[in-house]
């Protein structure tokens, strides 16, 4: 095996290397964004219970 061709494998693992990192950071960004998503939804869930439950308390006749 000559020089030339352990440095052309060399960088074609690399580059392959590269390509999956990036794809397994996309991926993670996406999920990111979703469970942020999820998050917001929660909250906003959280507020309307919150907000429910003192309308019901305040109805209590004590």
């Amino acid at each position: 095996m000559n020089c030339r061709r352990v440095s052309v494998d060399y960088y074609e693992q690399l580059e392959n290397g590269i390509a999956e990192m990036e794809a397994t950071i996309e991926r993670l960004r996406t999920e990111i964004n979703e469970l942020m998503e999820i998050k917001n939804a929660l909250y906003q869930l959280n507020g309307f219970l919150k907000k429910e439950s003192k309308e019901l308390i305040e109805d209590l006749p004590f």
